[in-house]
């Protein structure tokens, strides 16, 4: 919709021309002399963005209301302005355009104010200052300036998580992502970070609790190779007495010992010696 004005004197330029009509300027303007009333009328003019103008006459156009902006010339309805969206606000009104929200922050649709402007999920701020990204093993899931939450303990999380279930147990640890994590048992263990189970020990080898490489899993005693297996039984006549990868100790000569020993003691001395 165009916008028109009235006026009720014509320039003097006019007025002294004694004319009936003139038309100047691309007729801009009109001018009558009819018993000496004069009327000036200016050509209209589209609706600026920002604004509109819903009813024919000479009335102004109407500004959108703050949250909201128009980039139409010559609008016609309200309807013509929309809510700013996400992550953008309107604080005047006659937007044509919304402003963009600081970086890391985000508001509703609609917003009005730049105060509307929140730290997004996974980013935190203090004292009304920038926003930053929750650190290694921290979460935050909801707009606003709210500290960031740790990571159960055992687990782990990415810089600027924004989900609980972004924290995943560690290396040695088993659980659901987000909850809490327990430690893999004797003779198990978990190299990668995740909800994965924990893997068995090979045969014949022993890891502690929580233990997350398979080289934590070392030969039992009676058995002997590298470290993560697998492990073969010390031979008959030999023993081992200590975890690990160790090679098998012979017995003292004209002694014996059955497959798989673990102690010395266990080599006995053949028949006719002592």
């Amino acid at each position: 919709m165009k916008s028109c004005h009235l006026d009720t004197l014509p320039p003097a330029s006019l007025a002294s021309s004694g004319k009936y009509l003139v038309e100047i300027t691309r007729s801009r303007y009109t001018y009558q002399n009819s018993e000496y009333q004069y009327y000036l009328h200016s050509e209209c003019q589209d609706c600026v963005p920002g604004k509109y103008k819903s009813i024919p006459g000479s009335s102004s156009c109407v500004s959108c209301e703050l949250g909201k902006y128009s980039p139409t010339s010559g609008a016609t309805a309200n309807s013509n302005c929309s809510f700013c969206e996400e992550g953008k606000y309107s604080d005047t009104v006659d937007a044509s355009v919304c402003k963009v929200c600081p970086l890391r922050k985000i508001s509703p649709a609609g917003s009005d104010n730049v105060i509307d402007c929140l730290c997004d999920t996974g980013y935190t701020a203090s004292d009304g200052g920038p926003c930053t990204a929750c650190a290694v093993s921290t979460y935050k899931e909801a707009m606003g300036s709210a500290a960031c939450t740790a990571c159960p303990e055992n687990s782990v999380g990415p810089v600027g998580s924004n989900l609980s279930t972004s924290c995943k147990c560690k290396g040695g640890y088993t659980g659901a992502d987000g909850v809490l994590c327990t430690a893999c048992a004797a003779s198990t263990y978990k190299s990668d970070i995740g909800s994965a189970n924990c893997t068995a020990c090979p045969a014949n080898s022993y890891s502690p609790v929580g233990s997350n490489l398979s080289t934590s899993c070392k030969c039992n005693t009676g058995y002997t190779g590298s470290d993560g297996g697998p492990c073969a039984a010390c031979a008959a006549s030999t023993y081992k007495e200590a975890i690990g990868s160790s090679n098998c100790t012979a017995c003292p000569a004209n002694s014996v010992n059955p497959v798989g020993s673990s102690l010395s003691t266990s080599c006995k001395c053949h028949a006719g010696h002592t």
